[in-house]
């Protein structure tokens, strides 16, 4: 048992996140089933990450595989982590999703929340929109 965030943790994380910059766009790889412990990790990181590059502007691109996914506890703290990066200099994330759940919990997502975040199926669609961010 070990805390962080104000939280009490009784697993170890599960997930990776990998973090790369192109220019001014974050690129998130988002690797296997989470729990909360993991996604709290990713979430340090992702701070880490942009304090660490400071840039004032940018965008993010995520590419979660097939197995990311987790229970609600999972996906509000995914949702956090959207919501900071906005708050936090992001002006768009786009979203390659490789499931057809990823994308509905996506539009459910956008459907409660007016954010600019985006899913899509290609690659190429999601540069596509960033570009015009």
């Amino acid at each position: 048992m070990y805390q962080r965030l104000n939280r009490t943790y009784y697993q170890d994380p599960h997930g990776e996140t990998h973090f790369s910059w192109i220019g001014n766009i974050l690129i998130v790889r988002a690797i296997g089933p989470f729990n909360i412990e993991g996604v709290d990790t990713s979430f340090e990181q992702l701070k880490a990450e942009v304090a660490k590059a400071n840039n004032t502007s940018w965008i993010r691109l995520d590419y979660p595989d097939e197995n990311t996914f987790g229970d609600h506890e999972v996906i509000r703290g995914i949702e956090q982590g959207f919501f900071w990066s906005l708050e936090n200099g992001c002006r768009a994330i786009a979203s390659v999703t490789t499931t057809s759940l990823q994308k509905a919990l996506f539009e459910s997502f956008l459907s409660r929340h007016d954010l600019n975040l985006r899913p899509f199926e290609e690659e190429e669609s999601a540069m596509e929109w960033l570009s015009t961010q």
